[in-house]
């Protein structure tokens, strides 16, 4: 340790493969009452345990030092959507003792574009699960994202935006939301409805991801052609928790992708012969 600190300048790094973005208005920076808050549930993550531990812990330590200015756009009169620090700006509010924040303010942006920025924002934040990036992705309109909910929502199947209390799942829902991008990627819509539909016939609760790839790999995986009714049946006769619990210790056996086992074990299970 010297008394002398380290300072280093703020300089930019070599990137000549990089193309600069456009900037967009620059935002204005001003103070807000938190009165002229509000967060919009469409792409905003809700509120977890981890989530209310989080704010308690801020009130108690509450300090300026350590506040960043929010994002927020101006959706009206006197009304600006949080799109980043929906957790300080609730945090502010119950301190009790706080009556405005520093806030970075945009206009003009659709629900679309406020959702892609909160997407932008917090993408790369271990905070995001992967069903809440999904669900504010829907609201910003990616394309991908909006082709897994119309085959869902064809076949009948409802994607949740977080675990349900209890770990108690209703037949046809779903939050392998990585699984079901593949679907879409591979062949839009319809894959994801045809995969889908298949695990709400079989009434599963949850449709599992490995579920969905064992699914596909029977479907368009080659191998002899199988109607999609004797796939709901295997599934049905012998529950899907049981099938995979058979795929997986004969996966560990053989080191095979467990998806390709339980494909195997599902098509066996079609002939009664597992």
């Amino acid at each position: 340790m010297t008394d002398t600190p380290l300072l280093r300048p703020v300089a930019p790094i070599k990137a000549p493969d990089v193309t600069p973005s456009a900037l967009g208005d620059k935002p204005d920076l001003t103070w807000l009452p938190l009165s002229s808050l509000v967060i919009n549930d469409e792409y905003q993550r809700g509120l977890s345990e981890k989530s209310h531990r989080m704010i308690r812990k801020m009130v108690a330590a509450f300090d300026w030092g350590r506040v960043k200015a929010l994002s927020v756009v101006e959706t009206g009169p006197g009304v600006y959507e949080v799109i980043d620090g929906q957790h300080t700006a609730i945090a502010a509010a119950t301190h009790g003792g706080i009556a405005e924040l520093p806030c970075l303010i945009t206009r003009g942006k659709s629900v679309a574009e406020r959702a892609a920025d909160f997407v932008g924002l917090n993408r790369d934040r271990l905070a995001m699960t992967p069903m809440q990036v999904f669900q504010a992705e829907l609201a910003a309109q990616d394309e991908l994202s909006v082709e897994v909910a119309q085959g869902v929502a064809a076949a009948g199947g409802r994607i949740l935006k977080a675990p349900p209390a209890h770990g108690i799942y209703r037949p046809g829902d779903l939050i392998c939301v990585g699984q079901l991008r593949a679907l879409a990627k591979r062949g839009g819509p319809a894959y994801v409805k045809r995969a889908v539909a298949i695990g709400v016939a079989a009434d599963l609760a949850p449709i599992k991801g490995g579920t969905l790839k064992a699914i596909e790999a029977i479907i368009w995986g080659g191998g002899i052609p199988v109607e999609d009714g004797a796939i709901v049946q295997a599934l049905r006769r012998h529950g899907q928790d049981n099938l995979i619990g058979m795929a997986s210790v004969r996966a560990k056996a053989q080191g095979l992708p467990i998806h390709k086992v339980l494909a195997g074990v599902i098509r066996a299970n079609m002939a009664g012969a597992a």
